[in-house]
């Protein structure tokens, strides 16, 4: 019930984690997570569905599930959650430098990677 009322809370994580991979409708926790602007570039959260997606093509009634989850969000998510996987590579050649001072390519960042593995997935659905 918290997650009806509260799906970005980090709960859902919890609850998703212990849920197992062996059920395919669990998957609309990360989807339903990731809707909220302020949620959608949390690398765990990315990361959990990027390495479930890629159980999509052996899995028939998890792409059902994804498909059922993506076919609300194909004309939104691709302009705002994945919109840093949707930008081509050479729009992101600046170089960053981060609080440490280490230097980075914003296209070679886990959350950048994990959309990109995200939108593959998903644009070809």
């Amino acid at each position: 019930d918290l997650i009806k009322l509260d799906p970005c809370n980090p709960l859902c994580i919890e609850l998703y984690k212990l849920s197992g991979d062996d059920q395919p409708s669990n998957v609309s926790l990360l989807f339903d997570f990731l809707d909220y602007d302020h949620c959608n570039n949390n690398e765990t959260v990315l990361s959990l569905l990027a390495l479930r997606l890629q159980e999509v093509p052996e899995n028939v009634m998890l792409k059902k599930e994804v498909q059922r989850c993506w076919e609300s969000r194909s004309s939104w998510w691709p302009a705002t959650v994945l919109k840093d996987a949707c930008l081509k590579r050479k729009h992101c050649d600046k170089v960053d430098q981060d609080w440490s001072g280490h230097t980075s390519n914003c296209a070679e960042r886990p959350i950048a990677k994990a959309k990109r593995k995200i939108y593959k997935v998903l644009r070809n659905l």
